[in-house]
């Protein structure tokens, strides 16, 4: 297996302080580790609109991951859509989905940092491909809270993470999840 690269190609990359508090948001009752885990990298005090280094954030998520375990990547994935901006007239969750990778911009800066491709594969059911550097928990988590938050009178949302298109943590550039509606 090749070494995952999940770390942005320049460690100048930032990331909004709005995303960074989801980790301590998602935590609960853990909240002093998440807190904890942010201090040990630099970040003692999360401001909604300032920049943070993406790096010390993904090094969070990765002690998260050992310590805690990729559920919690999974609920701090789901955090995302309550912090993250989203250009306004996006009403529903198909143009939601086309359109993730610019809000993710918008919440992103400093550095190639991947991207959120969609592709439809039919009216309510498309292929979400990430090469970002976020784990593939936390995307899943980001994107079944999407799909809740446009779809919320839908029972039927799905997003299965499909390993057999390839899966970053098993050394591939990019994870892809099946999202149908």
């Amino acid at each position: 297996m090749k070494d995952v690269k999940r770390q942005p190609d320049d460690t100048g990359a930032e990331v909004l302080g709005g995303i960074v508090a989801s980790i301590v948001n998602a935590m609960g009752a853990f909240k002093a580790i998440a807190v904890g885990l942010l201090a040990d990298r630099g970040i003692t005090e999360i401001r909604p609109q300032s920049w943070y280094s993406l790096t010390a954030f993904l090094s969070c998520l990765d002690a998260v991951a050992k310590d805690v375990g990729p559920n919690t990547l999974y609920q701090i994935g789901r955090q995302i859509p309550t912090q993250a901006y989203y250009p306004p007239g996006r009403n529903d969750l198909g143009e939601v989905l086309e359109n993730l990778d610019e809000a993710y911009r918008l919440c992103h800066r400093g550095a190639d940092v991947g991207h959120y491709r969609f592709q439809w594969t039919g009216t309510q059911s498309g292929r979400m491909v990430s090469t970002t550097p976020y784990p593939c928990e936390f995307d899943r988590g980001v994107l079944e809270s999407l799909s809740q938050r446009f779809e919320p009178d839908s029972v039927h949302v799905h997003v299965v993470h499909d390993e057999l298109a390839g899966c970053r943590k098993l050394g591939a550039d990019s994870c892809t999840y099946r999202v149908s509606w």
